[in-house]
């Protein structure tokens, strides 16, 4: 017993530290993207941050400071926009943030937030495979953006189903879709012929990102 609970103090202590160490790295990028705000790499460090403090407080369960976070990465990551060159990347990089602030929204309830926040990845997600309809990666964030939709938009939810899987379909047909991917596929049609996802299906769901 006794040494369960030295190894759990040493462990307590160790996670603080790990905490402060990053509040304070956290400052410190303030500090330098203060100095330099049109640095991209100085934006870039401050969203690197803010995804490791996000994905702390998120193993914890504490979902409402990992929105926090989240906030704040996607507007670094629109503030980027206006500084880099590689306005389709950042922009993919950005609808990939709002799936995960939706998805943070709805685990707090806020299903108007969630919807508001899908319809934007979705929106740019489509601006991107219509500009670029080969691009694997923006055709599979395009299906799981529909699909995120899907769950909240009763009166467009068979449509966004079919078209989400008609995407993955046509992914996989092309040799294009991830191995780790491929269960989508049936979980989508299982889905589409049910009433709603099943809680484990909403689980898995979750993983894409977070």
């Amino acid at each position: 017993m006794t040494g369960d609970s030295r190894a759990s103090d040493s462990d307590a202590r160790e996670d603080e530290e790990t905490e402060t160490g990053l509040e304070q790295a956290l400052a410190q990028a303030r500090g330098r993207f203060v100095e330099n705000p049109t640095s991209p790499i100085r934006r870039r460090d401050l969203i690197e941050i803010h995804k490791t403090i996000g994905k702390r407080h998120l193993r914890r369960g504490d979902k409402r400071s990992a929105l926090t976070h989240c906030d704040e990465i996607l507007k670094h990551f629109e503030g980027l926009l206006t500084l880099t060159k590689h306005q389709e990347e950042t922009k993919h990089e950005i609808s990939i943030c709002q799936i995960e602030l939706g998805d943070l929204r709805r685990a707090l309830g806020d299903e108007i937030g969630a919807l508001v926040a899908y319809g934007e990845a979705l929106a740019i997600c489509e601006k991107l495979v219509t500009k670029d309809p080969h691009n694997a990666r923006y055709n599979r964030d395009l299906a799981i953006a529909k699909w995120r939709t899907s769950e909240l938009d009763s009166r467009n939810r068979d449509r966004f189903l079919q078209s989400a899987h008609d995407h993955l379909l046509c992914l996989q047909d092309r040799g294009a879709l991830d191995e780790a991917d491929m269960w989508m596929i049936d979980a989508i049609k299982e889905q589409w012929m049910a009433d709603g996802p099943s809680c484990s299906l909403w689980q898995r769901m979750r993983s894409f990102f977070l």
